[in-house]
């Protein structure tokens, strides 16, 4: 979420009127994300949440995006409900560009969430991977390996502090995404449709329960381990950025509770980990370094990701990460 594209109060309630939610009455733009634009939008009947999407994705690809939510909640998972237009669309064109419009979901961000919300972000998770089993529609992963290689050429071209550093630690596991990766697909990991970005912030919490996920807009086919490997990066480390092995040993429990991991992926842990976390320090980089252009945006600081990578170089198996280094 950001606002790439500033609307006027009159294009949005122009936008309003293709719905059944009554006149605009409020507007606010949302100012945290870093790919589409959001606002949050208020009609006579309910308050709703409006997203453009920013990066070319075609109709097609948003409509993958809403049969996905719509799975997910047929199996249990609170995500927003897509509003259909008058005419009875899921995708309207806004500047050009597609625009869907969700119900505003009840609950609030927890920056820094207790164990109990973190045990049931991860129970979420773990059952969203098994109600990916049953969704037969697949989309690639525009933010894999290739587009890695893309990011990592262009931080390492600048003459940014952080360019040098990046190169000097990033430059092995680049090696191995050529040679490594391929490989991973005899392996036969489990995969499927996976939400690929989610953070604290892409998930509301109410007193007593997880309320709701957001933001599947990265979502794509991939392996569970690797949307399991973002998880524990986002959040298994403190807000000094060191690593809680506490909090990742009760992740892993929950999650284990639903859908238990193999052992080949035990085996593979550590490197996934290693991706989970090259992903969003390379776009971070990317972010800081070459400043996208939006309105109320503010790139994110790559120094924690950066840290978490100097942690996970050191991690040889799944045992380290629970603290059992015998």
């Amino acid at each position: 979420m950001a606002v790439f594209t500033s609307l006027s109060k009159e294009e949005l309630a122009s936008i309003l009127l293709q719905y059944n939610v009554g006149p605009l009455k409020s507007f606010m733009p949302v100012q945290d994300g870093v790919q589409n634009t959001t606002y949050i939008v208020e009609g006579v009947r309910e308050k709703l949440v409006l997203t453009i999407y920013e990066s070319g994705e075609s109709e097609a690809e948003v409509i993958f995006f809403i049969h996905f939510m719509n799975h997910l909640r047929m199996n249990g998972i609170p995500c927003p409900k897509i509003c259909k237009t008058k005419a009875g669309h899921n995708v309207v064109q806004v500047r050009g560009k597609c625009a869907v419009l969700v119900q505003f979901m009840p609950g609030e961000i927890q920056r820094h969430p207790s164990l109990g919300q973190v045990g049931m972000a991860a129970d979420t998770l773990a059952r969203m991977h098994v109600a990916s089993m049953s969704f037969y529609i697949s989309r690639s992963n525009p933010y894999g390996p290739e587009k890695w290689k893309h990011q990592y050429k262009a931080v390492t071209r600048s003459s940014h502090v952080y360019a040098q550093e990046a190169k000097e630690k990033l430059q092995d596991i680049m090696k191995q995404l050529s040679t490594f990766l391929p490989s991973l697909e005899e392996k036969k990991l489990p995969k499927g449709v996976v939400h690929l970005d989610l953070f604290p912030c892409n998930v509301f919490f109410e007193p007593t329960h997880l309320s709701a996920i957001i933001d599947l807009n990265f979502s794509a086919t991939d392996y569970f381990l690797y949307d399991l490997a973002i998880f524990v990066n986002a959040w298994s480390f403190d807000k000094d950025h060191n690593f809680d092995h506490e909090t990742f040993c009760h992740i892993m429990d929950k999650y284990e509770a639903v859908r238990k991991l193999t052992e080949e992926e035990k085996l593979l842990f550590p490197f996934f980990m290693k991706l989970g976390c090259l992903r969003f320090l390379l776009s971070r980089l990317e972010d800081w370094i070459l400043q996208p252009s939006a309105d109320l945006y503010v790139a994110k600081e790559p120094r924690d990701y950066f840290l978490r990578w100097d942690f996970h170089v050191n991690q040889l198996s799944y045992d380290s990460y629970r603290g059992n280094n015998e």
